[in-house]
């Protein structure tokens, strides 16, 4: 075995291996303390289909390209726990710690390096979705390493690199869609540097790697998109927000940095920090850094640009988790303000408002526990937590022989991953069969046993909504257990009310977004 030279693990290098740890360390924290959400379950249910179905499953279950979908199907061979599904997202997550570190290498050496990775390794949304089954990690590592790979080749521009960017790129793009900003923006900025300068082997490799790319994607645009667009958040794709007068455009830009940058940072407006400290923190240290990294902010201008634009005509949400595309290129730009090579009054300055920074996004850490410690149990909860593993395990302890069940559609899939696993069966079901619950489709795997999953009914009155729930259950049972997640604002709470005009309640538990109940019919 070839020796290591001492040499090489030099002190920075030991940072930076310490980062990685606490990244990694941070993100095993409290991994399972949330049971699987809505969107969690169905990726689960979707990458469990055949791998012969699996592409169309994709298509025509959920919105986004296939990739993460085909390396969870394979994650999940030998487990399907919610821990270990994560820990692929967890993985992920810690790679773009390492890819962020290189970044901020290149753009101005180790200082830079070890803050950068710090400050992913802390931020807040950066750890939240490294916990969760989904496509935000993988896709931001993608994201990550092709900005290395992009300043590789404004340095040298090699065949491998652009090679390189290309597969990164595809990768990227076939993770999720929203990453096309965070790679044509950069790349497109890239091209049009190497045209100013009149650099042919520059704007000949760029256009072969970009034809490339644009072939490579030709399925998701072809096969995917046609199926996907239309539904979720941009089902009113290509029907612009209009512009409004000076001071609504202001509103709308205040309102866009805190759910993009406070978000980010210290996941308002579930911490309880205040949206224009970090906002102001890290418009800040951007502005300190622009004249000596030109190139890496007008990456970002760009980029910010190209995400409005597409925000404006619906194309992709503009706020909250859909804006960690742009993570990538904020953060080793917030990293470069903190420099040794200074006055001793601005790094004094500079080190205060980063230390503030760091604690914010401490203080606002996504894992429960600590959350719980610094603002309460569960005062303020970050997005997409609901509790519906702990409600299922008390109901499956607490559920008699014979009593109904009805399950609420924002819990169905989530509900029916805990109950097959409490139960040890699975029952036979196709591989989208939550969707035909959900379009009440007289199926009977929207029937298991005495379990009734129900119908979608978000847009009905709540009147409507009653009427279904027993006519899912045909007809009004003596005693059901109600089982209900994922509700938007209060639309749980005038179902709950109706019920009890015919029910009293015999048994309950209460989760964050999550509830089960027993009632049974009141005496005539």
């Amino acid at each position: 075995m070839p020796k290591v030279d001492p040499a090489w693990f030099t002190r920075p290098r030991k940072i930076a291996a310490a980062i990685l740890g606490l990244a990694l360390l941070i993100r095993l924290w409290d991994l399972n303390a949330r049971s699987l959400w809505l969107d969690e379950a169905m990726e689960y249910w979707v990458a469990s289909a055949p791998l012969s179905r699996l592409a169309t499953v994709v298509r025509d279950g959920i919105q986004d390209p296939p990739l993460y979908s085909f390396l969870l199907h394979a994650w999940m061979t030998p487990a399907d726990n919610e821990t270990w599904m994560r820990l692929l997202s967890v993985f992920f997550g810690v790679a773009s710690v390492a890819g962020v570190m290189v970044i901020g290498y290149r753009l101005r050496g180790w200082t830079t390096a070890l803050v950068a990775g710090l400050i992913m390794g802390i931020v807040p949304t950066a750890v939240r979705y490294s916990q969760e089954v989904g496509q935000y990690a993988p896709m931001q590592c993608f994201l990550v390493w092709s900005i290395v790979v992009l300043l590789g080749l404004v340095r040298t521009p090699t065949r491998g690199g652009f090679v390189r960017w290309g597969l990164l790129a595809m990768a990227a793009t076939y993770t999720y869609y929203g990453t096309v900003v965070t790679l044509l923006a950069p790349f497109a900025c890239f091209m049009i540097e190497a045209a100013w300068r009149r650099d042919r082997r520059r704007l000949l490799s760029g256009g072969v790697t970009l034809a490339a790319y644009a072939v490579s994607i030709l399925p998701l645009i072809l096969y995917y998109l046609p199926h996907q667009l239309r539904r979720g958040p941009t089902a009113e794709a290509f029907d612009p927000i209009g512009i409004g007068s000076f001071n609504v455009e202001a509103m709308r830009t205040w309102i866009t940095l805190k759910e993009t940058l406070a978000f980010q940072f210290t996941g308002w407006p579930c911490s309880n920090m205040p949206a224009w400290l970090p906002v102001t923190l890290v418009i800040l240290f951007i502005a300190m850094v622009v004249r000596t990294q030109r190139r890496f902010a007008v990456w970002l201008v760009a980029a910010w640009i190209l995400y409005g634009v597409m925000g404006r005509l619906r194309l992709f949400p503009f706020a909250f988790r859909y804006s960690i595309i742009l993570a990538p290129l904020i953060v080793p730009l917030v990293a470069c303000a903190i420099r040794g090579d200074v006055n001793w009054l601005r790094r004094l300055t500079t080190g205060l408002a980063f230390g503030v920074l760091c604690a914010t996004c401490v203080v606002s850490l996504p894992n429960r526990s600590i959350y719980n410690r610094v603002f309460g149990n569960d005062r303020c909860v970050w997005p997409e937590t609901e509790d519906i593993g702990k409600v299922t395990r008390y109901w499956h302890a607490q559920r008699q022989p014979g009593q109904r069940t009805y399950v609420y559609y924002g819990a169905v899939p989530s509900f029916a991953y805990y109950a097959d696993h409490l139960s040890g069966e699975k029952p036979e079901r196709p591989d989208l069969w939550y969707l035909d619950c959900w379009r009440n489709a007289d199926t009977p795997w929207c029937r298991t046993g005495d379990i009734f999953y129900g119908r979608w009914l978000r847009a009905l009155p709540p009147d409507q909504k009653m009427a279904s729930i027993f006519e899912t259950m045909s007809g009004m049972p003596t005693e059901f257990w109600m089982i209900i997640a994922h509700v938007q604002g209060q639309e749980s709470i005038p179902i709950t009310q109706m019920i009890q005009r015919d029910y009293v309640l015999l048994d309950h538990v209460t989760g964050s977004d999550a509830v089960g109940f027993l009632v049974r019919r009141r005496a005539p």
